[in-house]
């Protein structure tokens, strides 16, 4: 994403996992994006994409994984979850 010049985060499902709140593993992988984008696949993960108005409003953290740093919503933004 900071290749394509793309403000990100690791939306409400995936970031639950990441801060032990879900119960089990998401089958998709979800983006929140700014603007729309279609559905990808990477390997066995599905990655879904969101679209946020407010984007910057919610706050986040990088977290650190095997294949390098994401950002993820914060444990407040990721309980609450507001639909935009």
């Amino acid at each position: 994403m900071q290749r394509q010049g793309l403000d990100y985060y690791a939306g409400p499902l995936s970031a639950a996992q990441f801060h032990g709140a879900a119960h089990q593993r998401p089958q998709e992988f979800q983006v929140m994006l700014t603007k729309a984008r279609r559905p990808i696949h990477c390997g066995q993960i599905r990655v879904i994409f969101h679209v946020r108005k407010r984007l910057k409003d919610v706050p986040v953290q990088t977290l650190n994984t095997p294949r390098g740093t994401i950002l993820v919503s914060a444990p407040e933004a990721t309980a609450s979850a507001p639909g935009d």
